[in-house]
Parts: structure tokens; C-alpha cells; sequence
């Protein structure tokens, strides 16, 4: 018979601890890491059921937006410059589908609608385009950098 914990083999004499430990201490260092183990699991359930809420809250938002009356006037951003090649840009907050920004560079033809732009990890340039939530890409150096995905 072997410890669970340690891998230790426990002799024929010697009575396990809780059947199955050879001693205190592994028996404790076992129950430590299960609760580790339990609050982590718990805590990754609990932060993917607020993300989806949030997306789902964040979809609803937006379909009420495109049903209303009331449609969200654009307007102008004068001073952002193209994500590609930096140049000044025709930027325009909410003017694309269900609210989202879009732009438009008359220098190199880029045409695009986003939610925000970031920073790229990739090329260190303020060009990462936010299309969705797990969607992003960079018009300058062509990437897709991997969004982190929480496992349930």
C-alpha cells in the first residue's frame, strides 16, 4: 500500500492514516490542496457566469439599441489618426452596426468597424482593432493575438 500524497510506501505494520495516508502531515497537506483546488474551481464558475451575464446583458443593450426610435447620433473624432499607417482618419463614434465605432483612412483605404482600439502586442503600436468581445486583429503587422479564455 502507497500514500496517497506522498507516494511513500506504507509498511505492513504501520496503520495508514485515514486509510490511506502515512502520515498526519501528508493527510493535512492533501486536505490543503483539495480546498485550494474546490476555491479555485469555484471561483472560475463564478467569473464565467458573470462574463456570460455581462455578454448577454451587452447583447440585449445592443439590440435595444438597433430596435429604438431613438437612433444614436454619430459624431466626428478629428483627432485619431489611422491604426495602419497613422495617418488622420475619417473616426466616427457609433455610426457603424449596433452602435460600434467606425473608421475610414482616405491614405491607405483601411475601412473598419470596431469597438475600441488597444494597444498590439505584437507590434507595440496603438492598432490592436476590437471587433467583439473575443475577436481583435492589427491592421499593421496582421496579427490575431489569442485572447485568454477562461476553462470551467
Amino acid at each position: 500500500m502507497h500514500c496517497l500524497q506522498c507516494d511513500k510506501k506504507i509498511g505492513w505494520l504501520k496503520k495508514p492514516v485515514d486509510g490511506s495516508y502515512c502520515s498526519d502531515e501528508c493527510r493535512d497537506v492533501a486536505m490543503e490542496e483539495l480546498r485550494v483546488r474546490e476555491e479555485e474551481a469555484f471561483s472560475r464558475l463564478r467569473t464565467d457566469a458573470f462574463a456570460r451575464e455581462r455578454e448577454r446583458l451587452e447583447v440585449e443593450a445592443a439590440m435595444l439599441r438597433a430596435q429604438s426610435e431613438v437612433v444614436r447620433r454619430p459624431t466626428l473624432a478629428h483627432d485619431s489618426a489611422c491604426p495602419k499607417c497613422a495617418a488622420p482618419w475619417k473616426h466616427v463614434h457609433g455610426g457603424g452596426k449596433l452602435g460600434r465605432d467606425r473608421g475610414e483612412c482616405p491614405s491607405c483605404g483601411l475601412q473598419a468597424e470596431f469597438l475600441g482600439i488597444e494597444q498590439c502586442p505584437n507590434c507595440r503600436c496603438i492598432s490592436l482593432l476590437v471587433e467583439s468581445q473575443d475577436d481583435a486583429r492589427c491592421p499593421r503587422c496582421k496579427s490575431r493575438p489569442r485572447r485568454r479564455r477562461q476553462i470551467a
